[in-house]
């Protein structure tokens, strides 16, 4: 029972927290539920007809592989975009960093195994060489600043995780993104076919997200404090210093100060 009224008061919080913390986490909830009807319909095909294939065919003949790595792609990413946003709001970071600690190598563990198998299956997308291209660059991207992301913040530097990460979830989020786009289907069936609708996803689906990442960081500070129009163009046009690149978990000399 007293467990019971911890995890109750556990749900409690969180609850809180995610209504006291940024609006924007309210349009990740209703994407969520909006979007997921693809995906889970996916996962579903591909649990009660194993041997046969709907989406890329990598080892031709050989169906249950591929179903198998759609499956565990659906499987993994879902949960990443779920604890995603929980990462973002301040006030839950503060009051359960351990939480946050769990999560973030939850979402960690699920974006480099997303990533990774995304990217056969990216080249084996039905719609051509634009979707390989797309898709097979984002799997690239999405496992490497997922990577940076996470030794960073072993390496105690919190502003280029804060950075890295918020590059990450854009292009998790292209995971909903996709789908979105494919709902949206039936109002460019006149303009594209089908197969161009597929490879416009494979580029936009995560470019976009990453594009307003970029805008965003280059306009605020680490605490989200606009900077001006001088200074956001500058930022636009040149390289940041505050983006450093961790390929291995060392420790550091100085750590920055986790703010929120």
């Amino acid at each position: 029972m007293l467990y019971f009224l911890k995890i109750l008061k556990y749900l409690l919080d969180l609850a809180e927290n995610i209504i006291k913390g940024p609006k924007i986490i309210w349009c990740f909830l209703f994407a969520f539920v909006f979007i997921y009807t693809l995906p889970f319909e996916l996962a579903w095909y591909q649990i009660v007809n194993i041997n046969t294939v709907k989406e890329s065919v990598l080892f031709h003949h050989w169906y249950a592989f591929n179903n198998m790595l759609l499956f565990l792609h659906i499987s993994v990413a879902i949960p990443a975009t779920f604890l995603g946003p929980l990462m973002f709001i301040p006030s839950y970071r503060k009051a359960y960093p351990s939480h946050h600690r769990w999560i973030g190598t939850m979402y960690v563990i699920g974006c480099c195994i997303s990533a990774i198998t995304v990217f056969p299956l990216a080249l084996a997308n039905k719609a051509g060489f634009i979707a390989h291209l797309g898709f097979g660059v984002m799997a690239v991207v999405w496992f490497f600043v997922t990577y940076w992301a996470y030794t960073s913040a072993r390496n105690k530097d919190y502003v280029a995780h804060r950075r890295w990460m918020m590059r990450s979830y854009a292009m998790t989020f292209a995971f909903v993104h996709v789908n979105f786009t494919f709902h949206l289907m039936g109002f460019y069936t006149g303009i594209f076919s089908v197969t161009g609708l597929k490879a416009m996803q494979s580029m936009v689906s995560w470019m976009s997200n990453l594009l307003l990442v970029e805008i965003y960081l280059a306009a605020t500070s680490f605490n989200g404090r606009w900077l001006g129009f001088q200074k956001w163009s500058y930022n636009l046009t040149h390289v940041s210093p505050l983006d450093k690149v961790y390929w291995s978990i060392s420790k550091p000399k100085k750590s920055n100060i986790f703010a929120s």
